[in-house]
């Protein structure tokens, strides 16, 4: 029989510990400076000075801003791919698709001020790139639950109509949980229109 110490996963060293902990406390303070004065206008030397370090020190740990971005947004985006696995496949039915949207509604309320640096940054004419990436992993996420979002990942110009509604949808999405999350009745109202979307996209292309 195998050893019970060999089948556990080495405990991380303490170096490793600290590691994460200083790429975390960097990270909320980007993300703090990034929701307060802007993605673009923030630079480097003032995410040292807000996580109390030098930017030599900040160098070890991410080669640019962009990398904090991408942390930031894997950590978001792990968050709501927890929630995905609670939508029922292949096709939900409205009820499910109602309870999924009020989950994120509430992990947006939990994750304020990520969620509305990320979505404000998502929804923007000049997404970083870096942006682009995190989201893949949300998009992954549905795609290997829904047939129709799995239509959507493909390339080619047959599935051009499929892509842009997939996008559309997932973008409305966004913006009607942070809107709900302000307690804004229009966000509300939004959030309704798009679930009749989703709730028709995922029946029309499963």
């Amino acid at each position: 029989m195998q050893p019970l110490s060999d089948a556990l996963p080495a405990a991380p060293s303490l170096q490793d510990a600290r590691k994460a902990f200083a790429r975390s406390h960097i990270s909320d303070a980007a993300r703090d400076l990034f929701f307060r004065q802007g993605y673009a206008a923030t630079t480097f030397e003032q995410i040292a000075r807000a996580a109390g370090t030098r930017r030599t020190t900040l160098y070890s740990h991410f080669a640019d801003k962009a990398e904090i971005l991408e942390e930031i947004g894997r950590q978001y985006y792990a968050g709501l791919g927890a929630i995905i696995e609670t939508l029922p496949g292949p096709v939900p039915d409205r009820a499910a698709i109602d309870a999924w949207i009020d989950q994120l509604v509430a992990f947006v309320i939990r994750e304020r001020t990520p969620a509305t640096l990320l979505i404000g940054l998502g929804v923007g004419h000049d997404t970083p790139l870096v942006l682009h990436k995190a989201s893949q992993a949300f998009q992954d996420a549905l795609a290997a639950r829904l047939p129709a979002f799995a239509r959507a990942a493909r390339p080619g110009p047959e599935n051009a109509h499929v892509r842009a509604a997939a996008k559309i949808i997932l973008r409305e999405l966004g913006l009607g949980c942070l809107e709900a999350a302000r307690d804004d009745g229009d966000g509300r109202a939004l959030l309704a229109i798009v679930a009749d979307m989703f709730e028709r996209f995922v029946r029309d292309h499963g």
